[in-house]
């Protein structure tokens, strides 16, 4: 068996909330094991989510002792009981209130891959022909498998990216289970939405098929991953990324809320109750995070118009005297002011007052 891992911190982020695990060596009772997963829920939370996934799992399995049941079963075992340890922590910590993370995994044994998966990581075989095993636990590709959308419907680029499970965003995870009979030369591709959202299948074919070389494959397509985010230009992805991640972490919110109602139904349990009321606070704060995020956003916009307006002031304005700069950049949102012939950002009005009367 030959393999190789890479990750990427990428060109918008400035942590990587994509962790692995890769070893073609014994993990508990499973002859080998890789682990893809991408953390969700802020700048902390979906660095450590990610993080917790691919080490908790390896550990679990160390630690279990032989049982008789499937590999299936362990898997599951294994998922279940990573996903409780992580939404506990999340529950514990404020700081990390709100993470979550993908999981795909596979472990093989007599010719045949044991697949798991939560959320929109994928796991594809290649043998000539690429297939996406997985199916990704996103808003629109549930919409597309019922038949209520299809894949070239501008809705389904604009929210591809929203999931409807993860790990450890409640107490209970559906994962899916897969089981794959493989062949001599056959490949196995694991990846996170930083490949596959920004790498088309063609692409990634193309590459499998030119690269016999298993670790120049896996550069190679990280180059392409690199290169396509940079080519949808950073501007873009930076102004949008935060509010793409905060929208997508309210619909998952609303599934899990609606499978916490579900559930207490059937069951009946104070426990969901309470679970389902620390969802719904958890979604009242997105919504506020996502109104001062749009807030902070129009305040941006105005001052980098109005920046423009500076700049194509003639070269008179040094000439200026102090009172006819004032006039112009009293408008300013943020308040621009010139300190020794440059100019800084000022956002606390009062401190810009003081600066312009000298004290």
């Amino acid at each position: 068996m030959r393999y190789s891992a890479l990750t990427d911190l990428g060109l918008v982020r400035s942590n990587n909330e994509d962790s692995l695990y890769a070893g073609d060596s014994a993990v508990g009772r499973l002859k080998n094991l890789f682990i893809v997963a991408d953390g969700m829920g802020g700048h902390v939370g979906g660095e450590y989510a990610s993080a917790f996934v691919v080490s908790k799992i390896p550990d679990l399995l160390e630690k279990r002792k032989p049982q008789e049941e499937s590999l299936e079963d362990t898997l599951r075992i294994v998922t279940d009981r990573t996903n409780k340890a992580l939404y506990q922590l999340s529950r514990n910590d404020k700081r990390l209130q709100g993470m979550g993370s993908t999981l795909v995994m596979t472990s093989i044994e007599d010719g045949e891959a044991h697949v798991i998966n939560v959320g929109d990581s994928r796991l594809y075989r290649f043998d000539g022909t690429l297939t996406q095993i997985t199916n990704d636990h996103s808003l629109v590709d549930e919409m597309v498998a019922k038949g209520k959308l299809t894949k070239d419907d501008p809705f389904y680029a604009a929210n591809k990216n929203v999931i409807t499970r993860a790990m450890g965003v409640s107490a209970y995870v559906e994962p899916d289970y897969f089981r794959v009979l493989l062949k001599e030369g056959d490949r196995l591709l694991l990846c996170s939405d930083g490949l596959s959202g920004m790498v088309d299948d063609e692409t990634i074919a193309g590459v499998l098929a030119g690269e016999a070389d298993t670790a120049a494959a896996a550069e190679k397509l990280m180059e392409f991953a690199v290169k396509y985010s940079e080519d949808l230009g950073d501007k873009q992805l930076i102004e949008g990324d935060i509010i793409s991640i905060l929208n997508k972490r309210l619909e998952t919110l609303k599934t899990e809320y609606q499978r916490c109602l579900n559930a207490y139904r059937k069951i009946g349990d104070e426990n969901i109750l309470e679970q389902a009321a620390d969802v719904d606070r958890e979604y009242k704060k997105v919504e506020r995070d996502i109104l001062e995020e749009r807030q902070k956003q129009t305040i941006l916009e105005k001052i980098n118009k109005d920046n423009n307006v500076i700049k194509s002031l003639p070269s008179t304005w040094q000439k200026m005297s102090d009172g006819e700069k004032q006039k112009i950049m009293r408008n300013i949102i943020g308040k621009i002011v010139l300190t020794t012939g440059t100019m800084r950002l000022v956002l606390n009005k009062t401190q810009y007052e003081k600066t312009l009367s000298g004290e």
